[in-house]
């Protein structure tokens, strides 16, 4: 497994990784880590790699592409919870928490 290629979630590639990376007009080294990943791992660029690449593309700090990941969680979050008020359509969780039990020692 190469970091930053494959994910589970999408088999066939994450449009969204691949939409960051064909909008942004990344150095050739930038560009040859993207092919050579592919070409190694025989899989797509995930999200987050999408995400760094867009980071060091605009200089961003080094939290910057964590930073870009919360600040589009947050609009769709905030986009469900408007939807909910104006529809009342409820928010339909899909992940399960599979920590430690709170109050279990």
């Amino acid at each position: 497994m190469v970091p930053g290629f494959g994910d589970a979630a999408w088999p066939d590639g994450d449009p969204r990784a691949q939409d960051l990376i064909n909008r942004v007009e990344l150095p050739s080294d930038l560009v040859a880590v993207v092919e050579e990943g592919k070409r190694v791992s025989g899989q797509s660029p995930t999200l987050a790699l999408g995400l760094a690449l867009v980071a060091r593309k605009l200089d961003l700090p080094r939290e910057g592409a964590v930073d870009l990941y919360l600040i589009g969680r947050l609009a769709g979050l905030l986009g469900h919870a408007l939807d909910q008020a104006s529809n009342g359509s409820p928010i339909t969780a899909r992940l399960r928490y599979v920590g430690l039990v709170p109050g279990a020692n």
